[in-house]
């Protein structure tokens, strides 16, 4: 009955480590999914205030320029194409930002994944070896 308690005993600790194995596998999937979306959410508002402030620098200039004289209106108006030059640079850097951030939220969940697959995978070869009986030795 010992070996059978000692097999028991060994069945019982191998599920209950690999349980644990997929809590911290679950986990980590889960706060690689979060920091991925919150990098998104990040590069999404970023984005946005950009945007927003470039349009009201925009709005700005436009309403400036329509105050002055057909000559200060002559300079409103290269205001206004530089201002949108720079809006559109802007928008440009921004989404390339969005697109990076994105790609790097990507980049970082993969990493994410692959470390808990070799976790789980060294977990897995570490519980077969440990599992083999050693050979008695001969005296």
């Amino acid at each position: 009955m010992g070996l059978k308690d000692f097999f028991n005993k060994l069945t019982g600790k191998t599920k209950k480590v690999a349980e644990e194995v997929e809590d911290v596998m679950d986990h980590v999937s889960d706060n690689a999914s979060d920091i991925a979306e919150d990098v998104l959410d990040k590069g999404r508002e970023l984005l946005d205030d950009v945007t927003d402030k470039a349009e009201e620098a925009y709005e700005i200039a436009k309403e400036k320029a329509s105050e002055y004289t057909d000559k200060a209106k002559a300079t409103g108006d290269e205001l206004k194409e530089k201002a949108e030059v720079v809006l559109e640079d802007v928008k440009e850097k921004a989404g390339d930002f969005a697109e990076k951030a994105e790609e790097e939220a990507k980049k970082f969940t993969e990493n994410a994944k692959e470390a808990a697959k070799d976790l789980s995978d060294k977990i897995s070869g570490d519980k077969k070896t440990k599992a083999k009986p050693e050979p008695k030795s001969k005296k």
